[in-house]
């Protein structure tokens, strides 16, 4: 592969890590769809102001596109991987495989972040409403849980209700 010794032990890692994250996102995607529903669709109880209303409806959509380009990058991310075994065993090109190891430690945190992203989502929603169930949820918890999704996803340019702010006591006491 003319390689040294260094290269080729970071490059043959990351090369494990892209199969096991290509194992993993085969088992996360089909449950991001229903996800993806199931926060297009809950409807939270209790009081909600406008400002409450009108964030969760913009979130839902920012949740969406995020949560969907994130896996669109992680499939063309693994595809680098699967694009240059291709070309090793098929048309007995090594020196796409060589590059490809090459590239893998720049391209091995931002994947893992990614596809760690997405992983927390479902399993999180999971976690906190099981399919089975109605999912009982106030309008304040909601929106907590939809900043903290856009925060893993890096979405974070969605405007937040305002919550007002604790009354501050007067002499220190």
């Amino acid at each position: 592969m003319q390689m040294d010794r260094p290269k080729f032990l970071e490059g043959a890692f990351c090369w494990k890590a892209f199969l096991y994250y290509k194992w993993q996102l085969g088992d996360i995607l089909p449950r991001v769809a229903p996800v993806l529903q199931d926060i297009a669709s809950i409807k939270p109880v209790g009081p909600q102001s406008d400002e409450d209303r009108a964030y969760l409806i913009a979130a839902r959509e920012t949740l969406r596109k995020a949560l969907v380009a994130c896996c669109k990058s992680v499939k063309s991310t693994l595809s680098i991987y699967d694009n240059a075994y291709h070309r090793l065993t098929q048309e007995s090109d090594p020196t796409a495989f060589r590059d490809f190891l090459l590239k893998a430690p720049a391209l091995f945190n931002e994947l893992g972040e990614r596809l760690g992203a997405v992983e927390h989502i479902v399993s999180f929603w999971r976690f906190r409403f099981p399919a089975e169930r109605r999912p009982i949820i106030t309008p304040g918890e909601l929106a907590s849980v939809f900043m903290d999704f856009e925060s893993s996803l890096g979405a974070d340019h969605v405007e937040a209700p305002s919550v007002p702010a604790k009354p501050q006591m007067i002499g220190g006491a």
